[in-house]
């Protein structure tokens, strides 16, 4: 499903998540998808810088309960500032609708 506008914001947050408590947990992708019981052309997806693909809210919930999350914790959109979280490329990645300004 393409994502647009804020919602694409989001998704690039909740993906990033995603990718920081992988590593913070020090597993490949291939492991989390094998824990979370999702593909790992789901996870690369997730993963890959300028993707917007929303992979639906079950997969995202398979996901957390592979990194042994809550679902409140991987969705915690806000809990941090972007700056200290995301690093300074979040700008670069949300772009105009349509694309990313790579």
């Amino acid at each position: 499903m393409a994502v647009t506008g804020l919602a694409k914001r989001d998704l690039h947050k909740l993906n990033m998540r995603v990718q920081y408590f992988r590593k913070l947990r020090g597993i490949s992708k291939e492991e989390l998808a094998i824990l979370s019981d999702v593909s790992e052309r789901i996870m690369s997806s997730i993963e890959a810088q300028g993707m917007f693909t929303d992979h639906g809210v079950t997969n995202y919930l398979k996901i957390a309960r592979g990194l042994k999350l809550s679902s409140s914790e991987l969705f915690d959109l806000f809990k941090y500032e972007e700056d200290e979280f995301f690093g300074d490329d979040t700008e670069g990645q949300t772009g105009a609708e349509g694309g990313t300004s790579e």
